[in-house]
């Protein structure tokens, strides 16, 4: 599986489908944050905390350090 990064990872997903609000719902749900945080994350806007970082990495079911690179 090719590495990719959290916001790669959501510009990925059909913009006006189903799929993107799904996957940011299940994060919002799994980090206990609104849909418009998970949004400001996925375009980078803002660097969720290790705590949401990890929610994020179960819900994808992929690396922390893959989705967020240099992040400590």
């Amino acid at each position: 599986m090719q590495k990719m990064t959290f916001c790669d990872y959501m510009q990925q997903l059909p913009e006006r489908q189903y799929p993107r609000r799904q996957v940011m719902e299940k994060i919002a749900e799994a980090t206990g944050k609104d849909v418009g945080t998970v949004r400001r994350w996925s375009i980078g806007e803002v660097v969720p905390a290790m705590l949401e970082r990890k929610a994020i990495s179960g819900v994808l079911n992929m690396p922390v350090e893959d989705l967020f690179p240099g992040v400590k």
